[in-house]
């Protein structure tokens, strides 16, 4: 097998978020996944129905935004230049808590990562 050097493969993610200062949040995510990365997110939207995509992207959204409502979902296979692209636009209202109308709490994180590790397994062994 080819030696890929470590920039052929990659992901980057930018999210630019407004909180109000009642809590409701706006955010717009922008990813974009090459090499291997891209492999794994355009697998996920050539197997899936655009109802079943829609439906995971709301999942994996509203997971870090409770109560999320999303707007916009648009996924860019740009397969011949290996790059996948994947806009994502959304609300929350109630994002952030006042306390005591002085203190603004929120999460920081607005998403999680997008790959999870499910330990399923109920036995599990330690390999050496």
């Amino acid at each position: 097998m080819p030696v890929t050097p470590p920039e052929a493969n990659g992901f980057t993610r930018q999210i630019e978020a407004s909180l109000s200062p009642d809590g409701s949040l706006t955010a717009s995510i922008q990813e974009e996944a090459f090499g291997k990365s891209a492999v794994d997110y355009r697998s996920e939207f050539r197997h899936a129905s655009p109802a079943e995509y829609l439906k995971f992207i709301e999942g994996w959204i509203t997971s870090g935004a409770t109560a999320a409502k999303v707007t916009r979902v648009e996924p860019k296979d740009n397969s011949n230049d290996g790059r996948f692209e994947l806009k994502v636009d959304f609300t929350a209202p109630g994002y952030g808590q006042v306390m005591q109308n002085r203190l603004l709490v929120f999460k920081p994180a607005l998403v999680s990562r997008r790959e999870m590790l499910f330990l399923t397994e109920a036995k599990r062994a330690h390999l050496s």
